[in-house]
């Protein structure tokens, strides 16, 4: 090979390395197999647990003691983004002590969250009861809004691209 192929080949996947997405939350910290149903028909078991989850957001509000937000629960990818082609794994509440605004954090919107179950809470959807799994997040992410197109994107090329 030429003298100036190894140096290019080495630059070229440094730089492919360095556009992949890396997780952003430390998994040792949490139980990332344990989905919400599951949490919701045992929670006695998980006491003291911390999740990673993620879903879309289906609500979220302001009240006097912060901000509550409904997640529809997915799988998360590994990248850590809700993976909204598999089967949803039910519902949860995030309760946060700030607050966030809820035009950010408005319905459709994905997320992943980290952090400790709180317990549960009874609660409706439509006319069924229904018991949500309430996280107090250490960490959350809210996803770009453009994210949630067909992921992963890669592309090799040399020009111009215009528009979208």
């Amino acid at each position: 090979m030429h003298q100036l192929t190894w140096p290019i080949l080495a630059a070229t996947l440094l730089g492919l390395a360095a556009c992949a997405s890396t997780p952003r939350f430390d998994t040792a910290r949490y139980d990332a197999k344990s989905n919400p149903a599951e949490v919701a028909d045992n929670p006695e078991f998980y006491t003291d647990a911390a999740f990673l989850w993620g879903g879309v957001i289906v609500n979220s509000v302001n009240t006097q003691n912060g901000t509550q937000i409904e997640v529809l629960a997915y799988p998360l990818s590994s990248s850590q983004q809700p993976d909204t082609d598999r089967t949803p794994g039910g519902r949860f509440l995030i309760t946060d002590e700030r607050y966030l605004e809820t035009l950010d954090y408005a319905p459709g919107r994905l997320l992943t969250v980290g952090g400790a179950l709180t317990g549960t809470r009874e609660g409706q959807i439509g006319d069924a009861s229904y018991v949500y799994p309430v996280i107090r997040p250490d960490d959350l992410r809210l996803w770009p809004r453009d994210s949630q197109r067909d992921n992963p994107q890669f592309h090799i090329g040399i020009g111009a691209v215009f528009g979208r």
